[in-house]
């Protein structure tokens, strides 16, 4: 026997227990509050917590099987204002980090020596600039680099274009 069929049948046997219950009236068992939603095999299921019964015999229930809308409706009502709170604090911090402006070498008083190389980042020409009196090196939008020091890219440039 499947530990499932050992559970449900003894989640059946405390609910008979539980008969007398005040929350169950003519063997109708009464939704406490909706916990979860998920949609299995195109059907609407919620994952109930039942009114005089504990956690461990929450079940999940099609749609069809419920007649509590005032609770679907609540339920549906939070999880769409949790949904939109979501996607507004999302936004916020999506504008928050574009509106970060990024420091470059040029913000911070360096000069270029160089231009070591080229690559694409997503869609956006970078380049690889070697500092003056700096060991390391940084990628620059080429936007940027054409405008702070274009005789290092124009050398670059042509020191590395492929003629056919």
């Amino acid at each position: 026997m499947s530990s499932k069929r050992i559970r449900k049948e003894r989640n059946v046997g405390q609910r008979r227990d539980h008969e007398s219950s005040p929350d169950i009236s003519d063997g109708e068992y009464h939704v406490e509050k909706i916990l979860d939603k998920r949609i299995r095999k195109g059907r609407v299921e919620y994952y109930l917590k039942w009114k005089g019964f504990s956690h461990e015999d929450n079940t999940w229930e099609p749609i069809k099987n419920m007649r509590c809308q005032e609770i679907i409706d609540q339920f549906e009502r939070i999880r769409k204002e949790e949904q939109e709170k979501h996607l507004i604090d999302r936004k916020r911090k999506f504008e928050s980090f574009k509106d970060q402006k990024e420091t470059y070498g040029f913000d911070k008083g360096l000069v270029a020596e160089r231009v070591l190389g080229a690559t694409e980042t997503k869609g956006v020409i970078m380049l690889l600039i070697k500092w003056q009196g700096i060991n390391g090196c940084e990628l620059i939008p080429a936007r940027i680099a054409n405008l702070k020091c274009p005789q290092q890219v124009i050398q670059f440039y042509e020191q590395n274009a492929k003629w056919k």
